[in-house]
């Protein structure tokens, strides 16, 4: 049963590849059917980790990972997409590059992962939102996405910024220990 939610996490990336089959054929129910199921699996996943203790190391790799890999999917195929909110999707995609490029540091360099911060939940909560209403309602008023999407862009780099604080805090910790 511990391992649920790093199964939840397994099956959010293995989903990815069906939402781009599903975007990239205009197939704009299941792909977001997909990011439903994929943002509920997320919720869950985090929730029976803290609720029963079924968290574990591969689970804080995992879980982040699962969220990047499908937020930079999402992100990749709305600029291929839709041209016209490119630049939202850059930085979104600049982010989760930065964040997996500062996960894998922390990995290689065994510091202590972080576990999500409301500050993460939160981004990644609307970044589901507005993405499954930009595809399930296809006609929101442009001035309706532009301010979806710049409150996502804020989340998203607000809880950046938040994650490399902690992200150096804990390199300094270690670098006391060791010094």
């Amino acid at each position: 049963m511990k391992h649920i939610p790093n199964i939840l996490s397994t099956f959010r990336i293995v989903m990815i590849p069906f939402y781009l089959i599903a975007i990239f054929n205009e197939d704009k129910l299941g792909a977001g059917l997909i990011l439903i199921v994929s943002g509920i699996t997320d919720l869950l996943d985090g929730f029976l980790a803290r609720q029963f203790n079924w968290m574990s190391e591969i689970g804080k790799l995992l879980d982040p990972l699962a969220d990047k890999l499908t937020q930079t999917a999402i992100s990749l195929s709305f600029i291929f997409l839709i041209q016209e909110y490119v630049m939202y999707f850059w930085i979104i995609l600049t982010k989760d590059t930065l964040m997996m490029i500062g996960s894998y540091y922390a990995y290689r360099k065994d510091l202590q992962i972080s576990s999500a911060r409301w500050f993460g939940k939160i981004a990644t909560f609307c970044f589901y939102i507005t993405m499954i209403l930009i595809i399930l309602f296809p006609n929101i008023s442009t001035i309706t996405i532009n301010v979806l999407l710049s409150i996502v862009v804020v989340l998203s780099v607000y809880a950046m910024v938040k994650y490399f604080i902690l992200f150096f805090s804990n390199l300094n910790k270690v670098d006391m220990r060791t010094s």
